[in-house]
């Protein structure tokens, strides 16, 4: 009974996960096609058109996230994956997820991201799973915070350790949910 009921919970939650993941995939296609179809339709200024193909190719870059790290995920539970390490600039990676991740839909044109950076940190490691990491920390964050609400992104170096934090004011974790967001498909 047991095993039956923990089979039954993983499937549940990966029929949760699939939810969320389609959900997910269909935000950036519907916007993508809506500014497609509106440079088509109408008779738009170079400008806007540019301005449209812009916010097109960013939820192109957003959805190529989504999908890398649907895969590097995979990888990483079947045990394919390698973690090749390289020496990389941390502060420039941060940086890039921060400037691609920051909105700008805020009337009052204050910034949604607040990012403390200390230049010039380097390290070794896996550059494409530290952006992974990176990424969804950030976008977490904002996901689950109210609009125009800022995260904070720090990031520096003290005795020789690296130090990176996300703080949001969202509504945070329920006490009874924290045990569960290493499980498998959990949200």
């Amino acid at each position: 009974h047991k095993s039956i009921r923990k089979e039954r919970r993983l499937q549940h939650q990966k029929k949760n996960f699939l939810l969320s993941v389609t959900h997910e995939l269909k935000s950036p296609l519907a916007s993508i096609n809506l500014l497609l179809q509106t440079i088509q339709k109408r008779d738009l200024t170079k400008q806007q058109i540019h301005d449209f193909i812009g916010k097109s190719l960013l939820d192109i870059e957003r959805l190529d996230d989504m999908v890398e790290n649907m895969l590097l995920a995979s990888k990483i539970d079947n045990q394919s994956y390698t973690f090749p390490k390289a020496c990389f600039n941390l502060s420039a990676l941060v940086d890039s997820v921060v400037n691609r991740l920051q909105l700008n839909k805020c009337d009052i044109n204050e910034q949604l991201i607040n990012a403390e950076i200390e230049p010039k940190i380097e390290m070794t490691g896996d550059k494409f799973a530290l952006t992974s990491v990176v990424t969804n920390l950030i976008e977490n964050a904002i996901k689950y915070s109210g609009p125009c609400e800022v995260v904070d992104v720090k990031l520096y170096q003290k005795d020789e350790k690296i130090f990176l934090e996300v703080a949001d004011h969202g509504i945070g974790i329920a006490d009874a949910e924290k045990d569960k967001i290493f499980d498998r498909f959990s949200r």
